[in-house]
């Protein structure tokens, strides 16, 4: 009788069904797998990183955006200083049009150190689960609005709402 394979890790590429482990499959490093380890199952996916990316977005809570900001559109001191040292002059805000603007990004991981701040992941928090999360929790979708003063001017509907969109999923809880 042959030995258990083991299917591919939740999150891992590859078609449904796929096997990780198999002798077959050459990991990233070259070398054939012992059985319990885990292979990627696309050897076009692995080549450029996707998984570093992703791991990587993940890990830091939010995904990169293609927009840019300007600090006008910003309402909070600290944050409108971090996007003020990166601005380039040839750059226009995605939200108002003026220049010059920083990237996204710049404002999303100075953002993220205040949520940080504040948040933690719940699940990295030790929260208690009967059904559901036992204390309050606020979501991905929701987190933005504990935070819309971060906003200013006319168009902080749309920084919130961009904000709220680079956000990963992921379930938080107040560290206090």
């Amino acid at each position: 009788m042959r030995p258990a394979r083991h299917l591919a890790r939740p999150g891992s590429y590859g078609p449904p069904g796929a096997f990780a482990g198999d002798n077959n499959l050459p990991c990233r490093t070259g070398r054939r797998l012992a059985r319990t380890e885990y292979a990627p199952t696309s050897a076009i996916l692995d080549a450029v990183g996707t998984d570093d990316v992703v791991a990587a977005e993940w890990e830091r809570g939010w995904h990169s955006s293609d927009k840019f900001i300007c600090v006008h559109c910003i309402g909070d001191d600290y944050l409108r200083n971090v996007v003020a040292r990166a601005v380039t002059e040839d750059e226009e805000c995605s939200f108002c049009d003026s220049a010059p603007a920083a990237e996204f990004d710049v404002f999303m991981e100075a953002f993220m150190v205040g949520v940080n701040n504040r948040f933690e992941q719940a699940d990295d928090a030790g929260m208690p689960w009967e059904g559901g999360y036992v204390f309050e929790t606020v979501d991905q979708y929701d987190l933005p609005d504990r935070f819309d003063w971060v906003a200013a001017g006319e168009h902080d509907v749309a920084v919130v709402d961009e904000i709220r969109d680079r956000l990963a999923e992921k379930t938080y809880t107040s560290r206090w």
